[in-house]
């Protein structure tokens, strides 16, 4: 089977649901950092769908 597999940059809102899936899980990603992180590089966040 060939998987067909496309990489599109992340929305501000997805980076965000990601990151409280990470909270969600346990995980420490620095609630308050997204808002930094995606405004100095809009262009760094990825999604596989």
């Amino acid at each position: 089977m060939n998987a067909i597999y496309i990489i599109k940059r992340m929305t501000k809102k997805e980076l965000d649901f990601a990151i409280e899936l990470a909270a969600s899980e346990g995980w420490n990603p620095g609630l308050e950092g997204s808002d930094c992180s995606y405004a100095a590089n809009k262009s760094g966040f990825f999604r596989l769908t």
